[in-house]
């Protein structure tokens, strides 16, 4: 057990509420570091987002061979 920082590049789709199969259908806006205000970020198709918005990020996270299925992972999100 313990924590882990997902500080890093995450793919970074604007406008865009994804889930699933949708990511075979669609390419990322943007590959993004985070933490960080998306207002801040540079996409290939547009300007960059507004302070107001919605967008779907994605991470892949590998975890160790060891890694018990069972085990509870959880996300805590500062603010």
């Amino acid at each position: 057990a313990g924590t882990t920082s997902l500080n890093g590049e995450w793919e970074f789709y604007w406008k865009k509420y994804l889930k699933g199969n949708d990511f075979f259908k669609q390419s990322p806006s943007a590959f993004v570091k985070v933490p960080n205000s998306w207002d801040r970020y540079q996409l290939k198709d547009s300007d960059s987002p507004k302070v107001e918005g919605y967008a779907t990020y994605r991470l892949l996270v590998k975890v160790p061979q060891n890694f018990v299925r069972n085990e509870l992972l959880a996300l805590k999100i500062r603010y």
